[in-house]
């Protein structure tokens, strides 16, 4: 806490910083980090002098991000640390996965794979902030299985604005509200509450530079970015297809291409079967291919396909343990 630049991912203090740039009326887009005590970081980790420090000239998550840092720094000291907030949506996983209509020992099993798992528990100590967006996904499928609708769109909406990365849930939660021949006034308010979250959340960084919220957000991990990782374009890169870690990347036509007929066709599946569990196993399957096909491909990202896994999986003992009552 003394020295956050030295003993924390940049990615955490990055956001601490756009927490005190939202409360100093200001954006974290587009905004210049050196000499905020960020750029100390990578020297501190003996980090390549030859790799471009895009995070110095990016803020690369959704606004959902800044807006809890902001709330969060108003915390005293030095609880204010984003790292402590992460850390609390971590052990909430385990709550989490109790609200799942299930036999108790698969909520407990779950829980204790969502919440301490290596990848949670490493994420927590180390300060990638994947928990919080994580959260409110375990909670929108959870609030979809007790047909809690309205808040099931809230906390999609809420993950949403914290992390890109929850938008692969949307068409395999939308596609179980469907199924489940969910009322049309239902389904309208349920619509309205997750867009005018994500409007709240995005709309005041849009009017403020609309450019630098695209660039950061968009262009930044699918243009800017060197490649990192395990997926394709790491093993495009080793086998000599690609020359450069920081140069061009098809990832938009691969997405296009593979990713996207592959969801809509986990999407298909779940609609035929009617069953959430093939949902959440959906969603697991298309967030990994996604992951596979982009330019950075991080350990930690795997929390998100092993989510859902452990999902599919207490849901679909849920609905064996619902078919024995009857």
């Amino acid at each position: 806490a003394t020295h956050p630049w030295y003993y924390v991912n940049d990615s955490t203090y990055q956001i601490d910083l756009a927490g005190e740039l939202v409360l100093d009326g200001d954006t974290p887009y587009g905004h210049d980090y050196r000499g905020s005590g960020l750029e100390r970081w990578y020297p501190a980790v003996d980090a390549d002098e030859n790799v471009p420090r895009v995070a110095l000239d990016h803020f690369a998550y959704f606004p959902g991000t800044a807006l809890t840092a902001a709330a969060w720094r108003l915390v005293p000291a030095p609880f204010d640390d984003y790292r402590v907030f992460v850390l609390l949506c971590t052990l909430a996983l385990f709550a989490a996965a109790l609200l799942f209509d299930a036999p108790l020992s698969w909520k407990l099993a779950a829980g204790a794979a969502l919440a301490a798992n290596p990848l949670a528990t490493r994420a927590a100590w180390f300060g990638t902030a994947d928990a919080p967006s994580v959260l409110l996904t375990v909670l929108a499928f959870a609030f979809v299985a007790r047909s809690r609708y309205v808040l099931a769109a809230a906390s999609l909406g809420g993950a949403v604005l914290l992390k890109q990365f929850a938008l692969v849930a949307v068409p395999f939660l939308v596609v179980a509200l469907l199924a489940r021949a969910v009322p049309r006034p239902v389904l309208y308010r349920a619509a309205a509450v997750f867009v005018a979250l994500l409007v709240a959340g995005i709309l005041p960084f849009a009017i403020a530079d609309p450019g630098a919220l695209w660039d950061d957000t968009i262009a930044y991990g699918a243009q800017t970015y060197r490649i990192i990782g395990y997926g394709l374009a790491g093993v495009l890169l080793e086998v000599g297809i690609l020359d450069d870690r920081l140069g061009s990347y098809p990832f938009l036509p691969l997405a296009l291409l593979v990713w996207l007929p592959l969801t809509a066709w986990l999407a298909w599946t779940q609609w035929r079967s009617r069953r959430l569990w093939v949902g959440a196993a959906g969603f697991a399957a298309s967030v990994f291919v996604i992951f596979y096909l982009a330019r950075v491909f991080q350990n930690s990202y795997l929390i998100w396909p092993l989510t859902g896994l452990v999902v599919s999986f207490v849901l679909a003992s849920s609905e064996r343990a619902g078919s024995a009552r009857s």
